[in-house]
């Protein structure tokens, strides 16, 4: 059973920078995994969001989009984690703290071919000094023995205010923005999620626990992953709830995936996060339907705005 509650995406008058971008041919940035399911470097992916992180700490950063596209190659099985950390530029020389740990990123198909998972979160990345700048920065780990690379897309979005004002950005009085996110399910000595077994031939999947909550979180995203150097040309849906055997919320409704005979992945829409919150020490679930037999080893991760 689904019970579902009244929630409102936040509304706000704001600004952007991105890494991503179509007329100067910049497609975000390429980070080489590492091979073998270690973490590889990290690797600065927010060269162009300095003007932005200049702001004050309260208008720094609210909302973060990002996209992975190109990490698939042909006839190989690439399962892929990434983490997105930040540095306080003059604050130490290494980033100063991991926001974002093991978003899957596996198979990721390129832009041309629809670009692969997507992921949006309502957070807001502070400085300890108020107005340092602040640069993003990604490494990835990948099941193969072959490093490959993959490619992040990010977007910032600020609040608008007054540079240098001490006062904070158009946001709505109801919009809580977290400095971390939660992830439930992966397993990084693999470089995936929990696997599931999808219902087959349009069938719905049963659900699969991924986890419990450590914090109050809300805001959550999934990630889909699949280890399989023969994929078929498939659909899949992918639910996110938490709750009890019986009793389930709606965390994420139909996420939307598509599997190429290239053994690539693409994410065919942006699923906005559902802002219900998740008390600590929540069970979350999930399900996954195909639209036939499944491809090998399917696994999900769940990622939760930590309040």
């Amino acid at each position: 059973m689904l019970a579902f509650s009244n929630s409102k995406l936040p509304l706000a008058v704001i600004s952007q920078a991105t890494n991503y971008s179509n007329g100067a041919g910049s497609l975000g940035t390429v980070i080489t995994p590492g091979a073998g399911n270690v973490k590889g470097s990290y690797v600065g992916l927010s060269g162009t969001f300095a003007p932005l992180m200049n702001w004050e700490r309260a208008q720094n950063p609210c909302f973060l989009g990002i996209k992975f596209i190109s990490g698939a190659v042909a006839a190989a099985a690439r399962d892929i984690l990434v983490d997105i950390a930040y540095e306080e530029v003059g604050v130490g020389s290494s980033p100063d703290r991991i926001v974002i740990s093991n978003l899957l990123a596996s198979c990721a198909a390129p832009e041309t071919a629809g670009g692969g998972q997507q992921y949006f979160f309502p957070l807001q990345v502070g400085t300890t000094t108020g107005t340092g700048a602040l640069l993003l920065q990604g490494r990835a780990s990948v099941n193969n023995a072959t490093a490959g690379a993959v490619t992040a897309c990010i977007t910032a979005y600020n609040t608008e205010g007054v540079s240098g004002a001490s006062y904070r950005g158009v946001v709505p009085h109801d919009t809580t923005l977290g400095m971390s996110v939660e992830t439930l399910g992966v397993v990084p000595a693999s470089s995936r999620g929990t696997l599931i077994t999808p219902g087959n031939g349009g069938v719905t999947g049963l659900w699969t626990v991924l986890g419990i909550t450590q914090r109050n979180t809300y805001a959550w995203q999934v990630g889909l992953g699949i280890n399989d150097a023969t994929m078929n040309l498939l659909a899949y849906t992918v639910d996110l709830a938490f709750g009890t055997v019986d009793f389930k919320v709606p965390l994420v409704l139909g996420a939307q995936y598509v599997t190429t005979a290239s053994e690539q992945i693409i994410q065919t829409t942006l699923n906005p996060p559902l802002f219900n919150k998740v008390p600590v020490g929540s069970t979350i679930y999930t399900r996954v339907t195909c639209s036939g037999t499944p491809d090998s080893n399917v696994s999900v991760a769940a990622y939760g705005v930590q309040l």
